[in-house]
């Protein structure tokens, strides 16, 4: 008699990978005189709060997951993947971010960062860390500063997106283009004065959040003194174009 032995089939163990992501920040504090209320003041890794993510199997570069890492008090720059135990898998991260319905991106020249974690052997549930480098590249830095701005306080501000967008050129200024919710950081001020890029986003938002976006945010004497807002000798606006809740004193 021939007896046949059939092999029971085999099937992968699902597992619990929980990935989080943190970026090693780069900005300079610029004296003692400018840091009061700062809440950045040391230059310990800060959590990837919404950062754009994307987890690929190596063996045949398939989307295990995508969307954007947690923003809130909760699970806070990391994501939970169930994977198969035996698979290996690497993190794809990107330069945009979503927090409070709002989509930020950090770009040079209209360009994303884009960092690919080292591949990771699934064994057992596991907690895995990746440190995003914003000590040599900047827009990390940008969109750390960003998303954690974003999620402080919930303005009532969503589906926007915004941009900060670095220049190659430049002594430490920045402004905003309104009409394209982009902020224009130079070179320097990229790397020196995290104010700058802060500042100028939530120039934007209280465009929407107190003037209706209406485009009142210039601070040049030509915006057409939206608020009525009187013009210093310089030439500026005394209310830097905004509505009252902006008080530049």
């Amino acid at each position: 008699m021939l007896t046949l032995l059939l092999a029971a089939p085999s099937f992968a163990t699902p597992r619990n990978v929980k990935f989080c992501a943190e970026v090693d920040i780069e900005y300079l504090d610029i004296g003692p005189s400018v840091v009061s209320g700062d809440r950045w003041t040391d230059d310990t890794n800060k959590p990837a709060r919404g950062f754009k993510y994307t987890v690929r199997d190596v063996g045949n570069n398939a989307v295990r997951s995508t969307g954007y890492l947690g923003a809130g008090p909760a699970n806070t720059g990391c994501v939970t993947v169930s994977l198969n135990s035996g698979s290996v898998n690497r993190v794809e991260y990107q330069s945009i971010g979503q927090v409070a319905g709002n989509i930020v991106g950090a770009y040079t020249n209209v360009s994303y960062a884009t960092w690919n974690s080292p591949n990771y052997a699934v064994t057992v549930d596991a907690t895995v860390v990746h440190t995003l480098p914003g000590t040599t590249e900047d827009r990390w830095n940008h969109l750390a500063l960003a998303t954690f701005a974003l999620s402080m306080y919930d303005l009532g501000v969503t589906g926007k997106t915004f941009t900060l967008q670095e220049a190659t050129t430049g002594l430490g200024s920045g402004d905003t283009s309104e009409a394209a919710n982009r902020v224009d950081v130079s070179d320097f001020a990229s790397k020196n004065y995290k104010y700058r890029a802060g500042w100028e986003l939530g120039r934007l938002m209280t465009m929407y959040r107190d003037g209706g976006g209406t485009e009142c945010a210039s601070a040049t004497a030509s915006a057409g003194y939206c608020d009525g807002n009187r013009t210093l000798a310089s030439g500026f606006e005394a209310d830097h174009g905004y509505l009252k809740m902006m008080y530049m004193s």
